[in-house]
């Protein structure tokens, strides 16, 4: 994943969001659906990326490790998690979120 920030010009002005904005915006928006979390990467330990988003030239990519509450129908709650996040980091950006990778890291009863 890159960790470059996604620089934007349109005519004169110049705008960049960095690489921890946007995967905070990919997380918040994945803890939007219900019953899914996305867990703190401290938490989630140091080697493993639980959430990034890769700027490529005109698109992002997205992967995304979640938490799914008990009872949560997995590959439903898959497919709401992809089409939030690339909703909203589509509208936030002005780019084509080509793909939304989900991974189910843990299933909790809480």
């Amino acid at each position: 994943m890159s960790d470059h920030p996604l620089i934007r010009r349109e005519g004169d002005l110049q705008w960049e969001i960095t690489q921890e904005a946007l995967d905070a915006a990919a997380a918040a928006a994945a803890t939007s659906v219900e019953g899914v979390e996305v867990p703190d990467r401290r938490l989630a330990g140091a080697l493993r990326r639980t959430h990034a988003v890769e700027v490529a030239e005109t698109s992002l990519r997205v992967s995304l490790g979640v938490v799914c509450r008990y009872g949560v129908v997995l590959p439903t709650a898959g497919a709401a998690v992809q089409a939030v996040v690339a909703e909203r980091l589509a509208r936030l950006t002005g780019l084509e979120v080509e793909r939304v990778d989900v991974t189910v890291l843990a299933v909790t009863r809480t």
